[in-house]
């Protein structure tokens, strides 16, 4: 008996849990609140999931018509004519649903596309569908839950109009994001409203989810300024062996421990004992790269949450063009955004690593707190070991113009960008600081820097 409570209570548990989390076959997440709000919503997204997945257009809006209808018509109290519509549309749904789980084939379905793109770049996607039944699939639609918010196709839904008994089809399709971030896209469904077009049954196939969505930019032709090499503890260690290579020092007596590879037989000839050769590799170029996301609070509030926040996307598409343009040198980038939590990536040289930083920057988000005076720290730790500094920021405050001064003073090669959001800004910014409309970004008319 106890154990027949415990298995009752287990599955209520499990199935309160499974309640609470929302489809799991859908992209996004639910609030996890215990509120009055929080069992409205996941109730709505489940009574949303149930019409949006077997429901069609047509079928929704005739199912509401009807049922309107026969509440009008109920209210009237006495026989009518107007009853028997709602009863023939409601055979038309059991017919519907009858003859389509009958005739829907075990049907497999397997998607496939690269796991990053840019912004504004279609994304391919492949569908495999195999029919292993001796029934023909009919009228098939290959994505029947709807796409996260931003995502289209970039031509019409992937659909198989007929596939044979026992036979394998490739579909292709493209996919194209309006906005950077990461994106879990909903489970593959195939389903088929074979006969009439109003109730559809499916099943769910397989195949990749997550995908990252790049910042979009338009490539720098010049970055005017000048980098030079700082010592650096660990040398090529710590960076990509891309065009590396240590160089020559001088010669000196060997000692127990050196590597007899590094010997140098002329010289040990000469003077009759061993000498070996030394090599420096600590002398690198360094170059941080601080992108600032700090936005006011009222701005936040004024903004719709569904609204692009163009500075900010701005300013982060700039980011990325500097780091690409970064990479193209070879030169080692140290990421440093500054958002409600402090970003930090150090790349190695080569264009490998900038995926890595696009990476970063693809979740990089707007923050109301200010986060210079902890950023101000971490970086006044590292200025020793940096040849430059290149600041991409949105607005301009005392923390900010400190920062870049004290860089300055230690010998640091510093840029500093503003880009103007149309606000009003301080009187007294430096004329080292160069400002830049954020649209001129966004329309591609910054490839100077």
């Amino acid at each position: 008996m106890n154990a027949s409570k415990l298995s009752i209570r287990y599955r209520w548990r499990r199935l309160v849990i499974g309640f609470r989390s929302g489809p799991a076959h859908l992209a996004g997440s639910l609030p996890r609140s215990c509120s009055s709000r929080w069992f409205t919503v996941t109730a709505f997204r489940w009574l949303h999931t149930f019409f949006s997945t077997h429901f069609t257009p047509a079928g929704s809006v005739l199912f509401l018509l009807s049922m309107m209808f026969s509440m009008f018509v109920m209210e009237a109290g006495e026989y009518r004519p107007g009853h028997l519509p709602p009863f023939a549309i409601l055979l038309l749904f059991i017919i519907n649903m009858l003859v389509g789980w009958l005739w829907l084939p075990p049907v497999s379905l397997h998607r496939k596309f690269p796991g990053s793109v840019m912004a504004g770049d279609a994304l391919p996607v492949e569908y495999k569908l195999h029919n292993p039944g001796r029934l023909p699939v009919l009228d098939a639609r290959l994505e029947a839950l709807q796409l996260p918010k931003g995502m289209v196709f970039a031509d019409d839904e992937p659909r198989v109009q007929g596939l044979g008994s026992r036979e394998t089809v490739k579909v292709k399709a493209e996919i194209v994001p309006g906005r950077r971030g990461r994106y879990v896209l909903p489970v593959p469904r195939v389903d088929s409203a074979f006969p009439l077009h109003l109730w559809r049954w499916g099943k769910r196939g397989s195949g990749d989810r997550r995908i990252v969505v790049y910042p979009s930019f338009i490539p720098l032709d010049r970055l005017d300024m000048s980098f030079s090499l700082r010592y650096q503890p660990g040398g090529v260690a710590l960076s990509s062996h891309v065009g590396a290579s240590m160089e020559f020092l001088s010669c000196r007596e060997f000692r127990h421990g050196d590597d007899p590879r590094h010997l140098h037989p002329r010289s040990w000839a000469r003077m009759g004992f061993p000498v070996v050769r030394e090599f420096r590799e600590e002398y690198l170029c360094r170059t941080a790269l601080v992108l600032d996301t700090y936005r006011k609070p009222v701005r936040q509030i004024l903004r719709r949450r569904t609204e692009e926040d163009g500075p900010l996307e701005s300013a982060v598409s700039l980011a990325a063009a500097i780091a690409e343009c970064l990479a193209r040198e070879e030169y080692l980038v140290e990421l440093f955004a500054a958002g409600s939590e402090i970003y930090r990536f150090e790349s190695g040289r080569s264009l490998a690593y900038f995926e890595d930083i696009l990476d970063v920057l693809s979740c990089v988000e707007a923050t109301a707190n200010e986060p210079f005076d902890e950023l101000a720290s971490i970086i006044e730790s590292e200025k020793m070991q940096m040849s430059s500094a290149i600041f991409v920021l949105l607005t301009w405050n005392k923390a900010r113009e400190n920062l870049i001064r004290e860089l300055g003073d230690a010998g640091v090669s510093v840029k500093a960008v503003l880009l103007r959001d149309g606000n009003p800004l301080p009187d007294d910014i430096p004329s080292f600081v160069q400002q830049i409309d954020w649209r001129d970004v966004k329309e591609g008319r910054c490839t100077e820097l």
